[in-house]
């Protein structure tokens, strides 16, 4: 081969090199900015599904703190329920075991010579204060052998009626003419007595 052409196929292979060597830059750099983009794609699919993630997180933790809170509720309010029944139920076994033993005491004081005499000066007191007239006087039926006494205690004009009413003893006088009734039963008394009980006694909640 010629020196001619030696140099010819030298400046053929320089002209190849550096074609090739351009091919290569140009392949590199559309391959940096492929992966750049790519990169950059990736970045910001993988922030979005973070994104949606997170929403996803955060919106089930807010309805299972939801489900939480109303589960406490529901749990609380049914305790308190519970607890409510249970004191009211407590409370009404205290009353009513208090005000059997009273209504047993007043059951032995009615069979009493003072339980007559109480009878007789209370009729007396209503009659000063309402003063004299028709009326008609309500007593128990176990009250029936007073009857003749507490009529002669009021005098002119009072009628002895004997009536369930009057469960535990006392009596009632009614004036129609004057239109007033005086309730001296021990039913009334009781009454009073269990509710000044109950709201004296810490056995009172609203």
């Amino acid at each position: 081969m010629s020196e001619e052409n030696i140099a010819r196929t030298g400046s053929g292979n320089a002209k190849l090199e550096r074609f090739i060597e351009t091919v290569r830059a140009e392949a590199e750099k559309r391959r940096d900015e492929i992966l750049a983009q790519t990169k950059a794609l990736t970045d910001e699919k993988i922030a979005q599904e973070r994104d949606k993630i997170e929403r996803e997180i955060s919106t089930y933790l807010f309805e299972e703190q939801e489900k939480l809170d109303a589960r406490y509720k529901q749990t609380l309010s049914k305790v308190n329920f519970d607890g409510r029944r249970m004191l009211l139920t407590k409370r009404e076994d205290v009353i009513n075991s208090v005000f059997d033993a009273v209504r047993t005491k007043l059951s032995e004081y009615t069979k009493s010579e003072e339980y007559k005499a109480y009878v007789i000066e209370r009729v007396k007191a209503a009659k000063a204060d309402m003063g004299a007239g028709n009326v008609t006087i309500t007593l128990r039926p176990d009250d029936k052998a007073l009857a003749d006494e507490v009529k002669a205690a009021w005098g002119d004009g009072a009628e002895i009626k004997l009536s369930g009413a009057v469960e535990n003893g006392g009596f009632m006088i009614a004036s129609l003419e004057k239109q007033i009734v005086v309730d001296e039963t021990f039913d009334k008394k009781l009454i009073e007595a269990q509710s000044d009980f109950v709201k004296t006694s810490g056995l009172y909640f609203g």
